[in-house]
């Protein structure tokens, strides 16, 4: 089954027809007939992740991404490549918030339509409404790649408790009051396609309302339990996120170790 066609970027213009250059240029990258179980359907699902994690893209479709810069670079180097991106559409910035990281600018309109077109929200994400799109959902290599983008941004700290147990990671994310039932579904199509994978979570709980910012926040935890873990580990795992790749493995080391003692720490921090 394709999951794009012509009609659908064409769509994401004002007269409903794409320009000529953009149009010979999205035929230079080889992004029509795209087939729900091949590879570039699982890169794409990759990336609607990362929009829907901490990425964004914006009204004028430009896309952005956070991380660190190791990763990021990783990150460019594969949109190149996988995705026929010319070098001189992106630009790596230093930010300073909360922290130290980067930032990937890709500015290039055709592929956020593009991305826009699979499904992956514009704008402001807790002011809008958005689900994981079926093409992802319906194939179990979609749903893995879809994961990882998302989790890889999103799923907290994994830490060892004891010798046979982690912290128990949770997946929060927070929308306006008025789109809560639309961020539960969401949350609900997330812990569905990772139990279908092999990994349980919790029942979704709220969160004290953010005030701040009239948001409130829903999340679910992934059990921490060792059979748990190793589950997500051998069949989930993260993908660009260097830090969290890591400390995942480090953390299984010690699980497979059934190591005893004192607390020790694997930690998956959150870029």
């Amino acid at each position: 089954m394709e999951i794009l066609n012509l009609e659908d970027i064409q769509k994401t213009y004002c007269q409903n027809s794409i320009p000529k250059k953009q149009y010979a240029l999205f035929l230079s990258r080889n992004w029509m007939r795209i087939n729900q179980d091949s590879k570039f359907a699982n890169d794409c699902a990759y990336f609607i992740g990362k929009i829907m994690g901490d990425g964004h893209l914006d009204k004028k479709f430009n896309t952005y991404f956070i991380g660190q810069k190791e990763d990021l670079e990783n990150l460019r180097s594969y949109l190149e490549t996988g995705f026929n991106i010319e070098p001189t559409r992106f630009a790596l910035i230093f930010r300073k918030a909360k922290g130290f990281s980067y930032l990937l600018a890709v500015r290039d309109c055709l592929f956020g339509r593009f991305l826009f077109s699979l499904g992956a929200p514009q704008g402001n994400k807790t002011k809008t409404q958005f689900l994981v799109p079926n093409w992802v959902i319906n194939s179990r290599e979609n749903s893995k790649l879809f994961l990882q983008g998302i989790l890889e941004d999103e799923l907290t700290t994994i830490k060892i408790r004891r010798k046979n147990h982690s912290i128990t990671p949770h997946f929060k994310l927070s929308k306006k009051e008025g789109l809560i039932s639309n961020l539960r579904n969401f949350l609900k199509q997330i812990s569905e396609m990772l139990n279908i994978l092999g990994v349980n979570t919790s029942d979704i709980k709220s969160s004290p309302v953010r005030n701040d910012q009239n948001t409130k926040e829903l999340y679910f935890r992934i059990h921490g339990n060792k059979a748990n873990i190793v589950s997500f580990s051998d069949n989930l795992g993260f993908r660009f996120n260097s830090k969290k790749i890591h400390y995942l493995n480090d953390c299984i080391l010690l699980l497979k170790e059934n190591a005893g003692g004192r607390s020790r720490t694997c930690e998956g921090t959150k870029p």
